[in-house]
Parts: C-alpha cells; structure tokens; sequence
C-alpha cells in the first residue's frame, strides 16, 4: 500500500487525510479497506487533517507510544 507517512520499524502509519481527495465512495472504501489490512499486519494507522494543531499531533503520538509500551 502506499501512505502518506511510514515508521516500518515500528509499523506506524500517518495518513494525512484531507476532505477533497476522499470526495468520491470508491476512494473512502479503498482507504478503510487498506486501513483494515493494515491492522491486521499488526500497523497503527494514524489519521491527521490539516486543521489539527501541532499540539493534537503531539497527544496522538504520545498516546501512541504510551498503548505501544504497555
């Protein structure tokens, strides 16, 4: 699959999802379907828009990590 962002070695995806690209059903149930795959490899798929602040970033990569180490 191709994404947007990838930390293989931890198996960390980043989508940067943006409202225009998933405009039409065919792309939606393409990104839900690679959502699942993934999960089932054993990837965390991250989804950030462009109108989260920095800060939301953050918590979701820490909270990432926090999940990861437990």
């Amino acid at each position: 699959y191709r994404l947007d962002f990838a930390i293989p070695e931890l198996k960390i995806a980043i989508e940067a999802d943006g409202f225009v690209f998933h405009k039409d059903r065919a792309t939606f149930d393409y990104d839900k379907k690679r959502d699942s795959e993934l999960s089932i490899l054993g990837w965390n798929v991250l989804h950030i828009t462009a109108k989260m602040k920095d800060s939301e970033i953050r918590d979701l990569f820490s909270r990432l990590q926090l999940a990861l180490a437990s």
